[in-house]
């Protein structure tokens, strides 16, 4: 009977175990190939970086609120009932008695601006040039992130090339070995070499895609590249000046930035000295108090704050001759307007070179796939011819460390050609986004 509950209770343990497992599995996201302009699709719109740098220009916005109040009609109210103790008598002399009542007090003031010399005008063209400023930063930050995603996707590539040439590196050194059995040393340690290589690799492998999904930023779904292997770029890579043409027509992130953010500080400094003249306005007022246990006084001369009601109109002005903090405001606006005048000479300058630094990159790292796929073609040949005559002929001494010089070789020699495939492919992308161009 005891060998029978026992037989039951691990068939139902290992049920509820299989159930577990097949939920846990459920739960897991399920696995998405895309290309690499389909994640900048999909990064677009789930990036919590983008997200948060999208929300400055909402921030922004709120601004022209607090101008349009700024200069808009201004209504001030007080208005209260209390207790107070009585009072009988006129302006000459009074009495206080012992009763109490209530007392009234309701007064309004409204200011309408006329004429503002323009300060509100030119409040709103300095917003209108900071959502520029935020919509370029936006674009940046897009641009950024989707470099960070062509790098991870590529990088990913990459490992997995690599990780696949070690496992079928392995795979060749078996078969060597299951060949020639004995005291093959030096081919055994390769053998470690090669499956501690494949470890950090296959790390390497979950890291980067892990990376990847975090940039793309959808918690949904979990995805891949839709690419098995790294592969040539096939853009055309055009002569200096057409990139230079593209840049004196369309500008670039940073110039951009600046000229708006000048034209931002030049839009306050105009506010700002403005602020030192007087502002013309109407402004209209009412006072009204109710104190019943306060005697009213009936001549309109006798000036009565607790009975009664005045109102006002009037054209006039309100001026601030505060001009030793105006003063400071304004020296400050134009020595910064000037900062960033001078940072945009400077960033001129340095454009043609920059561009020139990162069109000669991708040049240069074009030019390097051509002989590192040469100089592997020849290791494979130079490996293939020793492990051939490794196998077939009789063993010589240093055939063996021959056939392990010759896999390193081989093994350098690839890692050098799909490295400079990745660096081809990051090369173009720091140029297409220094050029606001989407990489590919």
């Amino acid at each position: 009977m005891k060998t029978y509950l026992i037989i039951l209770l691990t068939i139902i343990v290992f049920f509820n175990h299989a159930g577990a497992q097949e939920q846990e599995q459920d739960q897991k996201p399920a696995l998405k190939s895309l290309l690499l302009l389909e994640m900048y699709e999909r990064s677009n719109k789930n990036n919590l970086d983008m997200k948060v740098t999208k929300m400055d220009e909402a921030i922004t916005k709120q601004q022209i609120d607090r101008v349009d109040g700024e200069f808009g009609t201004k209504v001030d109210i007080l208005s209260g009932v209390g207790i107070i103790k009585g009072i009988t008598g006129d302006a000459l002399s009074s009495v206080r008695n012992d009763e109490y009542g209530e007392s009234v007090l309701f007064k309004v003031d409204v200011t309408v601006p006329l004429y503002t010399w323009n300060r509100k005008g030119h409040l709103l063209d300095a917003i209108k040039h900071k959502q520029h400023i935020d919509q370029a930063s936006y674009k940046k930050a897009q641009s950024e992130i989707h470099y960070k995603i062509l790098e991870t996707y590529w990088g990913h590539l990459l490992v997995k090339t690599l990780l696949d040439f070690a496992q079928s590196s392995k795979k060749d050194i078996e078969k060597i070995l299951k060949k020639k059995k004995k005291n093959n040393f030096r081919l055994l340690m390769l053998m470690e070499e090669i499956t501690a290589r494949e470890i950090e690799l296959a790390a390497k492998k979950e890291v980067t895609l892990k990376y990847l999904n975090f940039l793309i930023g959808e918690s949904s779904v979990e995805f891949m590249p839709k690419d098995k292997w790294l592969v040539r770029n096939r853009y055309d890579l055009k002569d200096f000046s057409h990139y230079w043409g593209h840049v004196t027509e369309h500008g670039v992130n940073d110039l951009q930035r600046l000229s708006y953010g000048i034209k931002a500080k030049g839009s306050l400094l105009l506010a700002e000295e403005k602020s030192r003249y007087p502002q013309f306005g109407l402004m209209a007022g009412l006072t009204y108090a109710s104190t019943p246990k306060f005697e009213e006084q009936q001549s309109k001369f006798a000036y009565d704050p607790y009975n009664g009601e005045d109102w006002k109109l009037a054209l006039g002005f309100t001026w601030n001759l505060d001009f030793g903090i105006t003063k400071s405001k304004i020296g400050t606006l134009r020595l910064e307007k000037q900062q960033l005048e001078q940072k945009k000479i400077f960033a001129l300058k340095g454009l043609k070179v920059k561009l020139f630094d990162q069109w000669s990159n991708s040049q240069e790292k074009y030019k390097r796939i051509k002989h590192t796929l040469k100089s592997y073609k020849i290791s494979k040949k130079w490996y293939r011819k020793k492990v051939i005559k490794f196998t077939l002929g009789a063993n010589k001494a240093g055939d063996e460390r021959d056939i392990a010089d010759a896999y390193k070789a081989k093994a350098m020699a690839f890692v050098a050609y799909y490295k400079s495939l990745y660096d081809h492919h990051l090369a173009l992308g720091k140029l297409q986004t220094f050029l606001n161009i989407e990489s590919n």
